[in-house]
C-alpha cells in the first residue's frame, strides 16, 4: 500500500480546513492509499504553548472558544492520522512516504505561500510532488508571488499538478509553459451527501426549529445582520450565529455543523465551505462577499464553485429575496458524477510510480 503525506493549512478553529482534509483523507483511503496529514509548526515549543492555552481555557472566560476548539480538536484525532513536526525538520520526510500531496485548501495563497513557500516542496523529489485542488484563494498576484510559481512550480520541479480555481491554473499555466493544469472539485464534494450523513450529529440543543444559519469567517455589517433578521421575521426562522460566541451553536462540532448546515432553511455565508455543503445538501444559501481588512479579493474560488455547478443568483446585493430560496439543482448530479470522475482519474494517474 503507497503512503502518502497530506500537505494542506492546519486549523482546529475552522469546520472547512478540518472536513476538506477528512474528505481527502477517505477518498485516498478508498483507493487503497495509506494517508498521514502533516502539522507544520514554527517549534516544538510553539506547539507546547498551543495546547497548554487550551487546556488553561477551560478554566477562564473563553470557555466557549476552547470548547468548539477541543470538539474540533477531537474530530481531527479520531478521524485523521497525523504527524505534528516542526518546519525545519520537514526535509526529513523525504524518504518516508511514496508521495506527497498539497492541498486542497489556500495552501498557495499568496499571502501564505509569501511567508512559508513550504507548501510548494521545494526541497523535495519532483517526481513525488502532487497537489490536488490547491487553492490561490485571491484574483490578484503579485511579481513576488509570481516569482514562487516559476522557481517552483514548472514541470520539472513538480509532477501533477490540480488547482481549485479557473484563474489559479491560468496563472500558473502563463508562468511555467505547462499545458498540464486540471480544475478539480474541493475534497468535500469526492464524499457523497450519504457520506456526509453518516458522521452528522443533531446538536443538543437544537429542537427542531427553523433556522437560519450564518456562517461568516470576515467582519459582518450591521447592514447585513439587520437584513437577515428582517428575512428571518418574514419566515418565522430563528438566527444562529456560528460565529458568535455567545449563540448558543457557537461551540458545535465539525459533526453539529454538517447537520446544521443539513437542516437549515436558508444559509448565509461568506464561507467556501459553507456554500459547498449548502450544494451537496441542496439548501438555499446566499453568498456574501468576504468583508476582512487586509485580505485580497477572496471570491474567484465561490464564483468557481457556482459556474461549475451553473447555479445562479446566489449573491447578496443589498437585500434577501424570496427567489433565492428557489436554488436550481437539476444539473448538480450529471455534473458530480463526471467531476468526481475527473479527479479519481487524476489521482490515479498521479500516484504511479515510475516504471508503473
Amino acid at each position: 500500500m503507497k503512503k502518502v503525506a497530506i500537505i494542506t493549512l492546519n486549523d482546529n478553529n475552522n469546520y472547512g480546513n478540518r472536513l476538506q482534509n477528512y474528505a481527502l483523507v477517505n477518498f485516498l483511503k478508498k483507493m487503497e492509499i495509506d494517508p498521514e496529514t502533516i502539522w507544520l509548526y514554527s517549534s516544538y515549543g510553539f506547539i507546547l504553548k498551543k495546547y497548554l492555552k487550551i487546556f488553561l481555557g477551560i478554566f477562564i472566560k473563553k470557555y466557549k472558544v476552547d470548547k468548539r476548539r477541543k470538539k474540533i480538536t477531537n474530530f481531527t484525532k479520531k478521524n485523521i492520522k497525523n504527524l505534528y513536526i516542526v518546519k525545519s525538520k520537514f526535509n526529513s520526510l523525504a524518504n518516508k512516504y511514496d508521495f506527497f500531496i498539497v492541498g486542497s485548501d489556500q495552501v498557495w495563497n499568496p499571502d501564505v505561500c509569501k511567508k512559508n513557500n513550504l507548501y510548494m516542496l521545494p526541497d523535495f523529489d519532483s517526481s513525488k510532488k502532487i497537489s490536488y485542488a490547491a487553492s490561490m484563494g485571491v484574483n490578484d498576484f503579485d511579481e513576488v508571488f509570481i516569482d514562487l510559481i516559476k522557481n517552483n512550480l514548472t514541470k520539472d520541479k513538480f509532477k501533477c499538478i490540480s488547482v481549485r480555481e479557473d484563474i489559479a491554473r491560468k496563472v500558473i499555466m502563463e508562468n511555467t509553459n505547462r499545458n498540464d493544469i486540471e480544475l478539480l472539485i474541493d475534497p468535500t464534494m469526492l464524499l457523497t451527501k450519504n457520506e456526509w450523513e453518516m458522521i452528522e450529529q443533531k446538536p443538543e440543543n437544537y429542537n427542531d426549529e427553523k433556522i437560519i444559519l450564518t456562517y461568516f469567517l470576515g467582519n459582518q455589517s450591521l447592514e447585513r445582520r439587520n437584513e437577515i433578521l428582517k428575512f428571518a421575521n418574514e419566515h418565522n426562522c430563528k438566527v444562529v450565529n456560528l460565529m458568535d460566541k455567545d449563540d448558543p451553536f457557537y461551540s458545535s462540532s465539525p459533526n453539529e455543523f454538517l447537520y446544521l448546515e443539513h437542516h437549515a432553511f436558508l444559509i448565509c455565508t461568506d464561507s467556501f465551505h459553507s456554500c459547498v455543503f449548502a450544494i451537496l445538501y441542496e439548501r438555499p444559501f446566499v453568498v456574501f462577499k468576504r468583508n476582512q481588512v487586509n485580505m485580497n479579493n477572496m471570491g474567484s474560488r465561490i464564483d468557481n464553485l457556482l459556474n461549475t455547478f451553473k447555479i445562479e443568483n446566489r449573491s447578496f446585493n443589498g437585500k434577501i429575496t424570496n427567489e433565492q430560496l428557489n436554488c436550481d439543482y437539476s444539473n448538480f448530479n450529471k455534473i458530480i458524477v463526471k467531476e468526481r470522475e475527473k479527479s479519481l482519474n487524476f489521482l490515479k494517474q498521479s500516484l504511479k510510480s515510475k516504471g508503473n
